[in-house]
């Protein structure tokens, strides 16, 4: 049998082997690159991995919603947003919120792939997608953020592209990220308090008896990091171990050998 092989423009190539997919809306792809040649490949992945509840206020909503009105109903091109501030506070949480809530496939860029091969491999792309860059102020992944201008700037003028970033410090980032806002329109910024107004929904659905206000105080005066993942550890310890009239001392019992950094600690 002979070979089949593409018109594409009157160029030849070989018909590639293999099946013929479509992106799926929602579902989850991994982005990475053959280390050797630097081609950019799709590996379908399984859902995104959030709690069980997410906690968050209205304006969180609101956030959503004001990102993806734009998206759809202002622009042909790339709608860039950073998440920012310090890990742990709910930047990657409210990624994966605005992912999809956006009703398109998820692309999860891996750390490995140089950006100019990214670009390469998006010319061929039409169909609309949501790309997660997660921590794009890292030391080790290959797409710093000055190699991020181009491809924000759209130039390739292929499908509408929805880029979600996150980043613990953004100082270090080029300027350029920053002076206009066909490249970031949106910036989040978060907080090490970020976190503080969810604790009382958290002892409420966590059963906690012991008077709210303390336990709320002494986790507020306690925890290095209010991370939704140190007031979840901490919560769910409280409720295995409590018993009437528990005291602040008791909450430090509690506290003390958990692998959770404290203030008193780091003094």
């Amino acid at each position: 049998m002979k070979q089949n092989f593409i018109n594409v423009d009157n160029k030849l190539t070989p018909e590639p082997n293999g099946l013929l997919v479509k992106l799926e809306n929602k579902k989850i792809y991994d982005c990475k690159s053959n280390p050797w040649t630097g081609a950019v490949y799709l590996i379908e992945d399984g859902k995104l991995n959030l709690p069980n509840k997410v906690y968050k206020e209205e304006d969180d909503d609101k956030f959503i919603n004001r990102v993806l009105h734009y998206y759809r109903n202002a622009t042909t091109q790339t709608t860039g947003i950073l998440l920012n501030g310090i890990k742990g506070t709910g930047k990657t949480v409210m990624a994966k919120e605005l992912a999809m809530a956006s009703d398109l496939p998820i692309i999860i860029v891996n750390e490995d792939v140089e950006i100019s091969n990214l670009k390469n491999f998006y010319k061929k792309i039409t169909d609309e997608t949501v790309l997660i860059f997660d921590e794009i102020d890292k030391s080790n992944n290959k797409w710093k953020s000055d190699d991020l201008l181009s491809f924000l700037d759209g130039m390739q003028g292929t499908g509408k592209k929805l880029i979600i970033m996150t980043s613990n410090d953004s100082n270090g980032m080029s300027d350029y990220l920053f002076d206009r806002c066909s490249r970031i329109r949106y910036i989040r910024q978060y907080s090490s308090d970020s976190n503080i107004k969810f604790i009382d929904n958290v002892l409420n659905d966590s059963n906690i008896v012991t008077d709210h206000k303390i336990v709320k105080d002494f986790i507020i005066k306690n925890i290095k990091l209010l991370s939704m993942d140190n007031i979840m550890a901490f919560t769910t310890e409280i409720r295995l171990f409590e018993h009437e009239n528990m005291t602040e001392q008791d909450l430090d019992y509690l506290l003390t050998d958990m692998n959770i950094s404290t203030n008193e600690k780091d003094e």
